[in-house]
């Protein structure tokens, strides 16, 4: 009867540990996903940019996230590549 109810708990407990795993893996994953997408988008490529109506260098384009270098302040923005997605982003053109 103890035997079982070890086993049961044990059967419990890998399950839960492999819904931990697959859950930090899909998102790791995903974010990985997004910084190579970005990082093959060629309209991006070592140009200055607008991010959120500021002027903006990439820096550099990581697995997990991405760095930009903010003209006005100097600060560096660093972004988690799976949030570029909902971040306004525009290339400066030169006339």
């Amino acid at each position: 009867m103890l035997e079982e109810l070890q086993n049961e708990i044990i059967g419990y407990i890998s399950i839960g540990i492999g819904l931990i795993i697959t859950l930090v893996a899909k998102d790791l994953l995903s974010s990985f996903v997004a910084g190579v997408s970005f990082f093959l988008d060629k309209n991006f490529k070592g140009d200055n940019i607008i991010l959120e109506s500021e002027e903006a260098t990439i820096v550099r384009i990581g697995i997990m996230r991405t760095i930009f270098r903010m003209k006005k302040n100097s600060n560096w923005y660093f972004v988690h590549n799976g949030r570029i997605k909902y971040l306004r982003l525009e290339k400066k053109v030169e006339q």
